[in-house]
């Protein structure tokens, strides 16, 4: 018979989705930071320094609620397979830069091209990598410091004091560092 405390014994505390916490803790934030300067009509120091605070208690209370269940953070982000064979069959029958009508293609004409395909691939650039990067970015830094919290403080599950203490402390280590940055703003435009 297996002991109480045995691993195989133990019931696994229940998964919450890692992408979806972080977008929707993401979407909390981009609307208090949208609602909070359009309702305060204050100072933008202050209205910066009351987003903190509410990106702070957005956290405390994610923190909580889930240190108090005892739910965990899954690693459900999975990388899509590229697909093969995407790009369109562009092939018209004009395959140089006279085009059909067989007349060149003037200096001013060249600089256009030029700086449409600059800008295509800057473009392509953000889409294609930029965006993506600091999207994934944000997934595994909200998310690692998700699971860091929750898979180390089993003590607080059920115990509502001890989780919000927890939760709280950490939501501060969070928004420490950002609430730092508002204040050193405000400090240097009231020095200015």
């Amino acid at each position: 018979m297996a002991k109480p405390d045995h691993p195989s014994t133990r019931r696994r505390s229940p998964m919450v989705s890692g992408r979806w916490t972080v977008v929707w803790l993401l979407v909390s934030f981009a609307i208090t930071a949208t609602i909070i300067p359009l309702v305060m009509k204050k100072p933008l120091w202050l209205e910066m320094e009351y987003v903190v605070i509410a990106w702070w208690a957005i956290w405390a209370l994610l923190l909580t609620k889930l240190l108090y269940t005892g739910e965990q953070v899954s690693d459900d982000h999975k990388s899509e397979e590229a697909k093969e064979g995407s790009g369109p069959d562009i092939g018209s029958g004009c395959s140089n830069l006279n085009g059909c009508s067989g007349r060149g293609v003037d200096a001013e004409g060249w600089a256009i091209i030029l700086g449409i395909l600059a800008l295509l691939l800057l473009i392509w650039v953000l889409i294609e990598f930029v965006i993506p990067l600091l999207f994934a970015l944000a997934y595994f830094l909200i998310r690692g410091m998700l699971v860091h919290v929750v898979a180390e403080r089993d003590f607080c599950k059920g115990r509502l004091g001890m989780s919000f203490l927890h939760g709280g402390f950490r939501a501060t280590v969070y928004s420490a560092p950002l609430a730092l940055v508002v204040y050193v703003v405000h400090y240097v435009q009231m020095r200015a």
